[in-house]
């Protein structure tokens, strides 16, 4: 059985659609090439600062450019529903005006004006698009499923788009196309992709594109064939499933290059992949793997293609997730250094090393159960990965690969035989 089958099957995911494929001849929706440059940073605009709003994002671009992030995602900016609204605050999933900025963020100029500093900056903007539902008072009512029918029981705060009106295609298209044409943003990170009818995507990815063809698509979702015409990116979520079970000792490390070549398969070959540890809908992911193993599973994201993700706190070892329905502002004063040095520096990294980023993956054999050894390499350069998923441990350096390494992590020096590995450690060497 394909791993992604698998997964789908045992954990019940949004979005993993296990029985959809495509064929890797097929090359695909292209991604920019702006956003190979650096991972995306997920913002949770009321979460972020203590004044909660636009502004509070704008004063903080240098902060960002200097982590060397490229990729700016807004969590949706809207008005929130108030009929059925969860917490005080409300989920900013629940849009009553997918067309407005809510006022407590700030105004159209706090937008502007932070779209224009981040590009000064050579970054760049996308909004979060929620184009399967609404709040249950949204501003047309006319367009949400008769009786507030929703795709999942718990949403009781929002009711789904009626997609048998044409006028419901026809506003959500029109939102698309307002915040590129007037605010000149780079993009949309677009909520439950999946549930959306791919005859919506199929217009409105082909007249965004005509407008801006450098704009980026990304599919909260999982299903292969999305890249051949409507998006550039879509979410791993096997991945992050095969990271938790190699936590729990429930499958072995060598799954993850089972998993990259399967996905090489079944994928168009331009799709691009967010590889995450956490996000707004996980915990944290010093909590879900430990302050003191993290490296080896948060690290791997940036050690293989696609496109890490980092929610606003994590690069900082913060341990508790913003509540998305009050007023929870995210407690930088607990930050750790030592954290974030470890995101700067594979950060760094992935930009200096492109083989990191773009290029082949090979795994190579090793002698412990708990140890994932594999090579990334392009014409320019060979790169050894090493991930440790268990206790302080040395390993021998397998034949054909023996010499002095230099760690591009700590510096340095290991080898020439043997391999030393501290405890959930991770490793990128580079041969001396």
């Amino acid at each position: 059985m394909r791993l992604v089958d698998e997964i789908a099957r045992k954990h019940h995911y949004i979005g993993i659609e296990g029985h959809r494929t495509t064929r890797p001849d097929i090359a695909g929706l292209a991604p920019p090439a702006w956003v190979y440059d650096g991972p995306v940073y997920a913002v949770f605009v009321r979460a972020f600062s203590e004044a909660g709003t636009l502004a509070g994002v704008r004063e903080r671009i240098g902060e960002l450019k200097s982590l060397g992030i490229k990729t700016i995602w807004l969590l949706p900016i809207h008005p929130i529903g108030k009929l059925n609204r969860k917490g005080s605050y409300g989920s900013p999933y629940a849009i009553k005006d997918h067309a407005t900025i809510d006022t407590s963020l700030g105004k159209p100029a706090d937008l502007r004006d932070l779209i224009s500093v981040a590009h000064d900056n050579g970054m760049r903007i996308i909004l979060d698009f929620v184009g399967n539902h609404a709040a249950r008072d949204h501003i047309h009512p006319a367009l949400l499923k008769k009786n507030n029918m929703r795709s999942h029981a718990d949403w009781t705060d929002v009711a789904d788009f009626d997609f048998s009106l044409p006028e419901a295609h026809r506003y959500l298209r029109d939102a698309l196309f307002y915040w590129i044409e007037y605010f000149d943003i780079d993009g949309y990170r677009c909520d439950v992709a999946g549930l959306v009818p791919d005859e919506f995507w199929q217009e409105g990815t082909g007249k965004l594109l005509d407008i801006r063809p450098d704009i980026f698509m990304l599919a909260e979702w999982q299903r292969p064939d999305l890249h051949e015409r409507f998006f550039h990116g879509s979410y791993d979520w096997v991945l992050y499933l095969i990271l938790k079970e190699i936590r729990n000792n429930q499958r072995p490390p060598g799954d993850i290059i089972h998993w990259e070549k399967e996905k090489d398969a079944i994928y168009p070959g331009a799709a691009l992949l967010l590889r995450f540890t956490e996000n707004h809908d996980l915990p944290r992911t010093i909590d879900v793997f430990g302050r003191d193993k993290f490296p080896a599973f948060a690290g791997l994201p940036y050690c293989l293609n696609g496109l890490p993700l980092i929610y606003a706190g994590q690069e900082w070892g913060i341990g508790c997730l913003p509540d998305l329905f009050d007023r929870d502002p995210v407690p930088w004063r607990d930050g750790d250094q030592t954290v974030y040095r470890f995101y700067r520096r594979l950060i760094a990294l992935r930009k200096e090393h492109p083989a990191l980023a773009q290029g082949k993956i090979e795994n190579i054999s090793c002698d412990s159960e708990n140890v994932l050894i594999f090579r990334r390499y392009d014409a320019q350069e060979n790169l050894i990965v090493v991930a440790n998923f268990g206790e302080r441990t040395t390993v021998v350096i397998p034949v054909g690969y023996e010499g002095v390494y230099r760690d591009l992590i700590s510096d340095e020096h290991i080898g020439p035989d043997k391999l030393p590995l501290e405890r959930f450690n991770l490793y990128i060497l580079k041969q001396v």
